[in-house]
């Protein structure tokens, strides 16, 4: 019998505008992609860390996601049984939600340090594939699922700016040896819902710095969240106070599109590009 899945033709075509399809040549760009970032890590002296794809709902409570973004994330169930369509939507005989799609990459490196205390700076590096609900979309801007690394740092106030201070040099570096000019903005993302409540937390965040190539979507972010994830997560200095945290992001797919958007089709010097700032920084 023939699945039936009650999808809008609209909602499909809409759909189909965020997902970016990697063929092969555009693969072997992202795997060289990826080994100057994890070069970007060595650097920064981070620990690689595998995280789940998906992130429990308890969780993403617990660092109040929900209020923060309220129309983001992308939830996953399961089917307990065979269900016959015409019996109803399948929707409605899916299991209580327990787990999102992954919204970003750093969720899971703040909550895997919850109630520990910090001797040491922590450094992670981590990538995932995110999901977010976050119309509207395009083959060249917002997309709905994506690649993002994530440098993350947790520690003293001052040592994590002092990071994401210094980890700005290598989006430059990077930038500028492919022959992409970048500028730098306030983020522009829509992440925090206009509430009196939550005023002060939004223009604190809003201070973070997006690097941008022409009108394409962010390529890199910094983030410095301050003590807003370790206090809710309990993530204390040795002197009892809560920690800060702060990361670097990148999204592969950004700078992919950012490439055949000033080199075209010619995959040969991108390539050439690529490896030339590998064979100078992977030392």
């Amino acid at each position: 019998m023939e699945t039936q899945l009650s999808i809008s033709e609209e909602k499909s075509q809409v759909l189909d505008e965020a997902l970016l399809l990697v063929n092969e040549a555009d693969k072997t760009l992202m795997d060289l992609l990826e080994q100057c970032f994890l070069v970007w890590g060595k650097k920064m002296k981070t620990v690689e860390i595998s995280f789940p794809p998906i992130i429990s709902i308890k969780d993403l409570e617990t660092i109040n996601y929900f209020e923060d973004h309220p129309t983001q994330a992308v939830f996953l169930s399961a089917i307990p049984s065979y269900t016959n369509p015409s019996e109803g939507s399948y929707a409605n005989n899916a299991e209580p939600l327990q787990y999102a799609l992954n919204p970003a990459a750093c969720y899971h490196a703040y909550i895997s340090q919850r109630d520990q205390e910090i001797d040491e700076m922590v450094r992670i590096s981590t990538q995932t594939k995110c999901f977010r609900n976050q119309p509207p979309y395009s083959s060249t801007g917002r997309m709905f699922t994506f690649t993002q690394r994530k440098f993350v740092f947790m520690g003293g106030s001052q040592e994590v700016r002092n990071a994401l201070k210094s980890s700005e040099k290598f989006v430059y570096e990077l930038g500028t040896a492919l022959g992409l000019e970048l500028g730098e903005q306030p983020s522009q993302a829509p992440n925090y819902i206009e509430d009196p409540k939550l005023g002060k937390v939004k223009a604190l965040f809003l201070a973070d710095k997006e690097f941008m190539y022409k009108s394409f979507p962010a390529l890199c972010h910094t983030n410095f969240h301050r003590n807003y994830f370790c206090k809710r997560l309990n993530v204390k200095l040795s002197n009892g106070r809560y920690a800060f945290a702060g990361c670097l992001g990148v999204i592969p797919e950004y700078w992919l599109l950012s490439l055949k958007d000033k080199y075209g089709s010619d995959m040969t010097t991108i390539t050439q590009l690529l490896n030339n700032y590998l064979n100078i920084n992977a030392q």
